[in-house]
């Protein structure tokens, strides 16, 4: 006997048709609700992704701020160093400017006792003579002077 498919039961082939209809239904909302989540994964995969290269970027200028803050660093000590120098090399400057004028203050002392001593031996050249009037013998008084001389202290005469 040959099978017809056109003697299939009416209820049966509506029955299946129905279930066809439904289960493609199904299988295109499964495709739908795959997509979406295909996309919501590529858009996961995304932020992952994004978020690895915000690191690896994080990282790379953390170690690029740790080398400058070492360079920062040295250039501090460096720099410190400068100023430390500067301030001995001030005081070192200080104490030599004291010395100099100590130093030419005598120099000037010495060169003025120098002009002063060569004036006293022009002057000493020159001989002034100093004119001395002599008295009248006549109108000087004699004092009598003790007989015996004194005695001082310890025993020792004056005389």
């Amino acid at each position: 006997m040959a099978i017809n498919r056109f003697n299939c039961d009416p209820d049966l082939t509506g029955n299946l048709t129905a279930d066809y209809v439904a289960l493609r239904n199904d299988l295109e909302q499964a495709k739908s609700l795959a997509m979406d989540y295909q996309n919501q994964l590529c858009d996961k995969s995304n932020d992952i992704a994004a978020l690895k290269l915000t690191l690896e970027k994080t990282v790379a200028n953390l170690e690029k701020l740790q080398a400058h803050i070492v360079a920062l660093r040295e250039e501090r000590h460096r720099l410190a160093n400068e100023v430390m120098r500067v301030v001995l090399l001030e005081s070192k400057v200080a104490a030599l400017t004291e010395e100099r004028d100590r130093l030419r203050e005598q120099q000037c002392v010495r060169e003025l006792e120098h002009a002063r001593e060569l004036e006293r031996l022009r002057e000493g050249g020159r001989r002034e003579f100093i004119q001395l009037e002599s008295e009248d013998p006549s109108s000087l008084e004699v004092i009598p002077s003790a007989t015996e001389p004194r005695k001082f202290r310890h025993g020792r005469n004056c005389g």
